[in-house]
Order: structure tokens, then C-alpha cells, then sequence
């Protein structure tokens, strides 16, 4: 009895590491099939980014790494968000509004006014790379949002000047047609905002606020004038490259 106790014991193990062997089979190919998609998806989205888009991804690369973040490509002639985790690999594509003036700084006149207050010409979107935190928007919104109001440098230290967001859509306003704007299919009519990003809101909901409600992470906004890429995302020099190899 004892005999048959024990092997029936062995082989009751022997089935437990198989099923353990063979789990461990299933979770590792699997990982390395999403690694595989998300490649994938990745290289297709490249694929559809403007040119200077995929310059601030290139460019966003090291930074996302030394931060170990997520971030945000932000497309203002294209009207689009794109989402990468922190190992560069893309999450989605989001239809996106931004300021209605189609400038890359704001201007100095409208530091000093409110929101209400503001000009056609002061309501913009400004280019550059920024750092992206939680906050609960209660003036207008009363909803979730991230702040974009960090300037941020390579030294990764941040500079708190800018009073915009990244939010779901502002509806009180409904002359402005910011749905309509959001679901069009062409991004010239994505210039609506008094200069924060507006997103659909289950796009924040479902994609943004999972991403970088808790964590955090950085936006890289491109700037409507293509050829001032390097001013508002500079390129890493030679010396900082090293740092990715490290």
C-alpha cells in the first residue's frame, strides 16, 4: 500500500510540473505573439505619422526611456494623439482638437488673462515637450484630465508655466461643433480649443486616463511649423546617445 501511495504521489507530481512546464509554455509564447503585434502595430503606425511626427517619436525614444514613462505624440496638423508605452511600442491613434489658432507659442498678451478672457489669436496649442500629470478639472469640466502645464528638459526637471490640459471634449459650447470636429475625417477643422487637447471622452477614459492617469508620462506636441521641429523638440546630442546604450 505504502508502494502504491508513493507512486501514485510521484506521478501526481510528475503531472503537476507537466501542467506547470506546459502554462509557462502557453504564457511565453503568447507574451512574445503581443510582443510580435505590438511590432507590428507599431511599424503600421509609423507608417500613417506625418514625417515630423515620427521625428518627435524618434526623438521621444530616449527620453521615455531615462523617465521610464509612457508619452504622447501630439500632431496639431494632423489632428491626431498618438499613444506609446515605455518600451516605444504604439497603443492607439486618437482624434484630438487643439487651440484655435494655429500658432506654436502662446503669446505673451494672454499669460495675464483668463481663460474667458482670451483672443482668437491667444487660444493655442503650444509645441514643445511637456509633462503630463493628473489633476480634476472642477472650473469647467468637473471630469478627469492631465495637466500639461510642466515645461520639461533633458536634465529632467520641470517648470510649472503652462495652464492647458489634455481632456475629454468641452460641449458647453455647442456653436463650436467640437463632436462634429472630432468624428470629420479631415483634420482642418481641428482647430477649435481655447488651447487645451480635447479627445473624445471615452477615448480618455479607455485609453488615456489607464495610460497616464497614475503614472503619469510625457507629451511631445509638434509644432505646426515644420521646419522649427528642432527648436521645440530638439534632437539628443551625441553625448546624451550614450546614455540609451547604457
Amino acid at each position: 500500500a505504502d508502494e502504491a501511495t508513493r507512486k501514485k504521489a510521484e506521478a501526481d507530481e510528475a503531472t503537476r510540473k507537466k501542467a506547470e512546464a506546459d502554462e509557462a509554455t502557453r504564457k511565453k509564447e503568447a507574451y512574445n505573439s503581443m510582443g510580435t503585434k505590438l511590432e507590428e502595430r507599431t511599424i503600421d503606425m509609423l507608417k500613417v505619422m506625418s514625417p515630423n511626427a515620427k521625428i518627435a517619436y524618434e526623438r521621444m525614444v530616449w527620453r521615455a526611456q531615462k523617465q521610464q514613462c509612457n508619452f504622447i505624440v501630439a500632431d496639431k496638423n494632423k489632428g491626431s494623439l498618438y499613444l506609446f508605452n515605455q518600451f516605444w511600442q504604439s497603443i492607439v491613434r486618437l482624434n484630438s482638437l487643439y487651440g484655435r489658432q494655429k500658432w506654436d507659442e502662446i503669446p505673451e498678451s494672454a499669460w495675464s488673462k483668463d481663460v474667458d478672457e482670451l483672443s482668437d489669436d491667444e487660444k493655442v496649442t503650444p509645441a514643445g515637450i511637456y509633462v503630463l500629470s493628473w489633476m480634476y478639472y472642477s472650473d469647467y469640466l468637473h471630469s478627469n484630465a492631465l495637466s500639461v502645464m510642466e515645461d520639461w528638459d533633458d536634465d529632467g526637471e520641470a517648470d510649472d508655466e503652462w495652464d492647458i490640459a489634455l481632456h475629454p471634449v468641452y460641449l458647453w459650447n455647442s456653436w463650436e461643433k467640437r463632436l462634429d470636429r472630432l468624428g470629420s475625417k479631415t483634420p482642418k477643422d481641428n482647430n477649435i480649443s481655447y488651447g487645451c487637447i480635447n479627445i473624445l471622452e471615452q477615448d480618455f477614459d479607455e485609453w488615456v486616463y489607464p495610460c497616464f492617469g497614475w503614472s503619469g508620462g510625457l507629451i511631445a506636441i509638434v509644432p505646426n511649423n515644420s521646419r522649427q521641429i528642432d527648436k521645440y523638440i530638439p534632437p539628443i546630442t551625441n553625448s546624451t546617445n550614450t546614455l540609451v546604450n547604457n
